[in-house]
């Protein structure tokens, strides 16, 4: 990293002139129709303590409730375009899984067995997995988006960030109701209702539920459902319990049930070459990854069209089935005000996965296998079925002592704690790849503890305007695991070859007929057991230009610490695993409030750098089939601003920008294979080496975001609202790898809605809500990857929603 030191300048001194530019800003003054129009600051707790996003010396986005309500927002991935650096999609292929990434630092590979790199939380309890994270979220307050790495607040070490999602506690003064009903296009069925009880003067419950059904937006003209339909189903009771004025006890259980049908895969480009010719049938012959030469397989598509234009429907040649996903979670807060300046809190969650993934990558495709010119199949066979089926539990213990105190010379805030952490897994894959491959599984047993504070000190001196804040984080985790393959040679032969092990491996042509080694072995898995530690530390120094105006500067390290690949395609590489990932994050900042409080800006400049990236590679015969291999030297740096703008006493402009520059390490990863490896790059003996792009996936070079919201009454009873949001993702990557990677073109997408209110009805609010989402119909992929080139699909795409509108009918009592 040679130019660290120039990059680190650079990013730092221009941050320096726009910190200056905007302290300038504050000097003119808007004159003001009246004293109403100014902007509403959001308040969070990023820090652990209540501050508005202007005190926080950490570059933070939120989005309240009242904004996730006017973009329509349920689900986590509808967040994604309207935070800058944030980019949120699904796993490919599947609709149950989330993959989160900010400023460029994420997992484009989702597994079991290895943590996120960015960090999700509901109700301050951390979400161990992504697999299951997709789920509809009930009367959420705000959602908060932390930009960097994460760990002297936060409950577990991430590289990337974390994303808070905030839900409405009970109130324990006014009895409440809050309904709504919606239609709208695709045969869009859904209805919410809230209640919020007090019960005695001081406690209260709050019980939240809500159903949505939708027919899917690809047509399925073949066997089983069409792709795409949503069916969820789900709940929250919350209760609060305030038995004394220093005592606060909060508890929530919170419950999803998915039934949604995988999305539509299919292929954008065939290969145009025929390494083995043409099939018996005329179809393209292609060699089976990890087979002998006379091992091929024919490969045909079903539906004759292929185009990168979004697809309304489809021919699937295998049934389309429902997905099943429950999750459920329980969090108790407690917060005890031992003193004035003292509170003791106790955070205790336990989440729990349950999921059964049935889907087929490309549903259109079919394939059989040909030995010696031969068809041996009959009939035709998927080539990237998968059915995945998850059982997730963690459990987390985090004891927090928070408070301030008056030393001679300042004043000191802190906050200090422990953290215990563990996590039980399973997961087991039955794969159909023109053969069945076997079957496999994996199991996972972790455990992590963690002390971890932070001080920050405001000097008597500077008009108490100089904050100095340090923060730092020990901590250790204890990873283990188990892995069966039996669709691998390699795993194959680990405990002698058994006769199940020997029919599958010789079906696919790995022995000739009689050739096959002595089957009086037994399934035998591979292991891994490895301990980790880190010490990380943060600094941050911010300063009170004005009353209404901060600037502060950052440094910060971060960890993720290491695993293994619950789809590993070798033992070996399972055994060995990889090690932990740590950065190091450089930010400068400057936010503020203008023009007599009618102009928000919040701005940051940052430069990271990353090492030992846990880095996917494909070891196996089919794309599914991976390990992790770390990657050194990579850099991330760019510009993160946002912006509101009280136009009027009605109007109100919203505006943020995202720069993100990513510079990936390495132009190469090496391995080592055990017999019977894939290597899908270039092999020197038992080493394969892979080539690597330049850049990091799903990381846009340009986030841009443009809002207007207007509030105004018509009569005394009579409220008009509309609101019109624009997203604009630049393309990306999608893959470090070169031979998987393709790129997904830019984006922008319009929402809006137009809200009636009419008070007084029945003692509430009654609301009449018009919206659509992605009004323009825009057409754009969320996936893309050349996964499947193997067989001839050279890429394969996912594809954002099309223009959905509908109704929603609303009362608040």
């Amino acid at each position: 990293m040679a130019n660290t030191k120039t990059g680190v300048w650079r990013y730092l001194t221009s941050s320096l002139a726009m910190t200056a530019g905007m302290a300038g800003m504050a000097v003119p003054a808007l004159a003001q129709e009246d004293g109403e129009r100014s902007i509403g600051e959001v308040v969070v707790t990023a820090q652990r303590f209540e501050q508005t996003i202007r005190e926080v010396p950490v570059s933070i986005a939120a989005i309240n409730g009242e904004q996730l309500e006017n973009l329509g927002i349920d689900d986590l991935k509808e967040v994604t375009g309207q935070v800058p650096n944030l980019f949120i999609n699904n796993f490919n292929g599947r609709s149950d899984t989330v993959r989160l990434f900010i400023r460029g630092i994420g997992q484009n590979d989702v597994s079991l067995t290895q943590d996120p790199s960015v960090a999700l939380y509901i109700d301050n309890v951390y979400v161990g997995s992504a697999i299951g994270s997709s789920f509809d979220s009930l009367d959420l307050e705000r959602v908060e988006i932390l930009r960097g790495p994460q760990g002297t607040l936060y409950g577990r070490n991430a590289t990337g960030g974390a994303v808070n999602l905030i839900p409405r506690r009970p109130q324990l003064e006014d009895f409440s109701v809050n309904t709504s009903v919606t239609g709208g296009t695709y045969n869009l069925r859904a209805g919410r209702i809230g209640v919020n009880v007090p019960v005695v003067d001081d406690l209260a419950v709050k019980i939240d539920y809500g159903r949505t059904l939708r027919d899917g937006w690809v047509e399925n003209n073949g066997l089983g459902d069409d792709f795409s339909e949503q069916d969820r189903e789900n709940a929250r009771f919350a209760l609060r319990w305030e038995p004394s004025d220093t005592v606060s006890v909060n508890y929530a259980y919170d419950w999803s049930h998915v039934q949604d049908t995988q999305p539509f895969t299919t292929a954008t480009l065939l290969r145009d070459d025929l390494p083995f010719g043409v099939g018996p049938d005329g179809n393209p012959l292609y060699p089976l990854p990890g087979a002998p030469a006379f091992v091929q397989v024919e490969v045909r598509q079903n539906d004759p069209q292929f185009s990168e234009r979004r697809p309304d429907e489809a021919t699937s040649l295998r049934p389309v089935l429902d997905g099943e996903s429950q999750i459920s979670g329980h969090a108790l807060n407690i917060d005890w005000d031992i003193s004035p300046n003292l509170t003791f809190r106790s955070i205790t969650g336990y989440r729990r996965i349950v999921s059964n993934f049935q889907g087929d990558y490309l549903p259109t495709f079919e394939g059989r296998l040909v030995l010696f010119g031969t068809t041996v199949i009959s009939p035709y066979g998927s080539v990237g079925g998968q059915n995945i089926a998850t059982h997730f539990d963690n459990l987390s213990q985090e004891f927090q002592l928070l408070g301030n105190t008056e030393l001679g010379f300042g004043d000191v805030r802190f906050v200090t704690g422990a953290y215990y952490y563990t996590q039980e897994g399973e997961q087991v894959q039955a794969s159909v790849f023109v053969t069945p491959r076997g079957g496999a599984s994996a199991t996972i047993d972790d455990k992590s503890w963690a002390l971890f504070g932070e001080a920050t000190l405001t000097p008597n001196a500077f008009d108490e305007r100089l904050h100095l804040t340090f923060g730092a984080r020990y901590s250790e985790d204890e990873r283990s695991a188990r892995r069966i393959n039996e669709g691998s040679i390699a795993y194959a032969r680990l405990g002698g070859m058994t006769a199940e092990n020997c029919a599958n491996q010789a079906f696919i042509g790995q022995f000739l007929p009689g050739e096959c080694p002595a089957t009086t072995g037994v399934v035998q898995a591979a292991t891994y057991d490895k301990q980790f530690d880190n010490f990380s530390m943060s600094g941050s120094i911010s300063y009170e230009l004005t009353e209404d105006i901060n600037i502060y500067g950052r440094i910060a390290q971060g960890y993720k610490t290491g695993g293994t690949s619950e789809r590993s395609a070798d033992p070996v590489l399972f055994s060995l695993g990889y090690e932990p990932e740590e950065i190091l994050s450089y930010e400068i900042g400057a936010k503020g409030l203008y023009f007599d409080n009618t102009v928000s800006i919040n701005a940051a400049i940052f430069y990271m750098e990353l090492d030992r990236f846990q880095t996917s590679v494909q070891t196996g015969a089919t794309p599914g089939e991976r390990d992790f291999v770390g990657l050194d030297g990579n850099t991330y740096q760019g510009v993160e601003i946002d912006a509101q703008w009280a136009a009027t006493d009605h109007l109100t402009v919203l505006a943020s920008y995202g720069s993100l520059e990513t510079e990936v390490g390495q132009p190469t990863v090496a391995f080592e294979l055990a017999p019977g490896g894939v290597c899908t790059g270039t092999l020197s003996g038992a080493t394969c080496t892979q080539s690597l792009i330049s850049e990091f996936p799903y990381a846009p070079e340009q986030t841009i975001t443009f809002g207007l919201n207007y509030d105004t009454s018509i009569t005394d009873r009579l409220g008009l609202k509309w609101s019109l949001n624009y997203a604009h993702q630049s393309g990306s990557a999608t893959s470090l790898n070169v031979f998987e990677n393709t790129r997904l073109d830019q984006r922008g997408v319009i929402d809006g809605s137009v809200t009636l209110t009419l008070d007084q009805v029945a003692g509430g609010e009654a609301t009449l809500k018009l919206w659509g989402r992605n009004i323009m119909d825009e057409d754009y992929r969320i996936v893309d990857n050349r996964s499947f080139n193997f067989v001839g699909a050279a890429q394969q795409a996912e594809w954002g929603e099309p223009a959905t509108f509908g109704l929603t009918l609303g009362y608040r009592y």
